[in-house]
């Protein structure tokens, strides 16, 4: 499957640094459960130093996702079937923390960005080469 560890911890740090991201701080959530952590770590830091670099050419105080870019993120990680099976077969698994506790079908944690782990960083490259920050909500100096 092409939904390895690595994946998931791109798509939960994805939302983790850019959501209330300050100039001033990232914060980045994974799970260092892959052999390929050093490169999942070198990509993010790529997409973290443009965005930190971008926010202060522009003289930007804060910056953070839209409550419509989030949405839109929720609805495309959720539309994908996860990489933990079917919510029908999680739902019967005892309740944990990968299941959202016996509730799989209210938890983005089941959910999955739709590709590999090449698909992720072209998808970021591209919203990076728009040079736009679209769907960030941008608060100046």
């Amino acid at each position: 499957s092409d939904y390895t560890p690595d994946v998931i911890a791109a798509i939960k740090t994805k939302v983790a640094t850019e959501a209330g991201v300050d100039v001033s701080r990232v914060e980045i959530t994974i799970t260092p459960a892959s052999v390929n952590i050093t490169a999942v770590l070198d990509d993010l830091a790529r997409h973290i130093a443009y965005t930190t670099a971008t926010a202060l050419q522009r003289n930007v105080r804060k910056i953070q996702p839209s409550k419509e870019a989030e949405a839109e993120w929720t609805e495309m990680v959720m539309s994908t079937p996860s990489m933990m099976g079917p919510a029908d077969f999680q739902a019967q698994c005892t309740p944990s923390y990968y299941n959202n506790e016996g509730d799989p079908t209210s938890s983005a944690q089941v959910g999955v960005f739709p590709g590999n782990c090449t698909d992720f960083n072209t998808f970021l490259g591209k919203w990076r080469d728009a040079g736009e920050l679209s769907g960030m909500e941008i608060e100046l100096n």
